[in-house]
C-alpha cells in the first residue's frame, strides 16, 4: 500500500527504479575505478541522476537538480569520513536525501488542471462580470468566447503563483 501512496505523490527516491538509476550514475561517474565518487565526480553524478529523472518523467513538468552548494551541504552531513568522498551505499543515503522532496509531478499537474485552474477561471469570471458588465455581455453573444478568455486569463494568474501551482524554478 506505500507504494501507491508514493506513486500518489510522485515521490522518485526510495523507489528500486531510482535506485537503479543512482546505482548506475555512481558507476559512470567513478572514473578513476576508486569505488568512491569525489566532489566533481559527485556533481556530475547528481546532475545525470536529474537528467534521467527529467526524461523518465516528462508528464510533470522538469525537477530542477540542486546547486553546488546545496549538494556541498548535503554531502556534509552524509560523508562518514573527512576525506570529502562518497561510497556507494553514502551515494545512494545522499541522494535519497537529497531527493526526498522530487517529484514527477503527475499528482500536482492533474489537480492544477482539475481543481486549481477552474477556481481561478470561475473568480476571473465573478471578477469581470462586477466590474465590466459590457465586458462579460459581448463576450456571451460569441458563443463560447467568454470561459476561453476567463480560462486563459486564469492560466496567466496561475502560472504568475509560486511552485508548485505555478511556472516559477520547482524543486518537485
Amino acid at each position: 500500500m506505500s507504494w501507491l501512496v508514493r506513486k500518489l505523490k510522485g515521490e522518485v527516491s526510495g523507489t528500486k527504479k531510482f535506485a537503479k538509476k543512482c546505482e548506475l550514475a555512481f558507476r559512470e561517474m567513478d572514473h578513476d575505478g576508486s569505488g568512491t565518487l569525489d566532489k566533481t565526480e559527485l556533481h556530475l553524478a547528481v546532475l545525470l541522476v536529474y537528467d534521467r529523472l527529467n526524461a523518465a518523467h516528462r508528464a510533470g513538468g522538469h525537477v530542477y537538480p540542486p546547486t553546488r552548494g546545496q549538494i556541498k551541504a548535503v554531502c556534509d552531513a552524509v560523508a562518514k569520513g573527512a576525506d570529502g568522498v562518497l561510497t556507494l551505499d553514502e551515494f545512494m543515503e545522499f541522494m535519497d536525501v537529497l531527493c526526498k522532496d522530487a517529484s514527477d509531478g503527475v499528482v500536482l499537474s492533474v489537480l492544477k488542471t482539475f481543481a486549481v485552474l477552474p477556481v481561478f477561471a470561475a473568480g476571473v469570471a465573478r471578477a469581470v462580470r462586477r466590474c465590466a458588465k459590457n465586458v462579460d455581455y459581448e463576450m456571451r453573444k460569441t458563443m463560447g468566447l467568454a470561459p476561453a478568455v476567463y480560462a486563459g486569463l486564469a492560466r496567466v494568474v496561475v502560472g504568475k503563483l509560486p511552485a508548485p501551482f505555478g511556472d516559477g524554478q520547482r524543486r518537485y
